[in-house]
Order: C-alpha cells, then structure tokens, then sequence
C-alpha cells in the first residue's frame, strides 16, 4: 500500500511549523547572571584594573534589559552572553592586576631587605 506524497510529507511539515512557532526562552535569568559577574567584577577591584570591560559589561546588562523590556528576547540573550563575557574578563584582569601589585611590593620588600643584609644604603 502506497501513500501519497502529501501525507509522507505532512507530519514533518507539521513538526518544523510547531518548531518555528516556539518561542524563545526568558533570557530575564540570564540577564541577572550576567548582573551579578558584573557585582563580582566590582567586589574583584575591577573598577581600578579593568575599568573599561566593567564599563562594556555594565552598559551591555543594561542594554539587554532594554531589549527585553522591548519584547526582543534573541538580542536581549546576545547581549546578556556578551555582557557576562566582559565581566568574566574584567575579573580576570582584576585578579591579575591585584596579583601584579603584590609582586611589585613583595620585590620592593625584597630589594629593601636585601639592601639591609648587604649593609648598603637604599
């Protein structure tokens, strides 16, 4: 028994319509994700060592509020991804900077100790 073509082809026609029709997630939880890498960001010094990833990453939360508050949800989620991106950077950075300024004063408390050993004027 052979079908026509119609009815082979309608349930997978059916299937990529209700797929097209679905809707994206709420990015609302992404969105406060990024929010708090943001916080983190700041409670990491970001603001001395990265200021200017902490800015993109704020600016990008709140555009991706705007976006969602205008109902389009696939920018909303672009610019959350990306808003959490940067903060992850801004807290690397922040770290790193931290790190670099011990370095710094531990060689200088190096150097001065060394001085005091050799018995030489600093």
């Amino acid at each position: 028994m052979t079908f026509p073509r119609t009815k082979i082809h309608l349930p997978g026609l059916l299937l990529l319509a209700l797929a097209g029709c679905a809707s994206l997630p709420d990015p609302g939880v992404d969105i406060e994700r990024s929010a708090l890498r943001v916080e983190g960001a700041l409670a990491a010094d970001a603001e001395v060592y990265a200021p200017v990833e902490l800015r993109f990453a704020t600016q990008r939360v709140a555009q991706a509020r705007e976006a969602l508050a205008s109902g389009d949800k696939r920018r909303a989620a672009r610019l959350a991804a990306q808003a959490e991106a940067d903060a992850e950077l801004a807290m690397a950075r922040a770290r790193l900077g931290r790190l670099r300024a011990a370095v710094e004063a531990q060689a200088a408390e190096n150097a001065k100790l060394r001085a005091e050993l050799l018995g030489e004027s600093p």
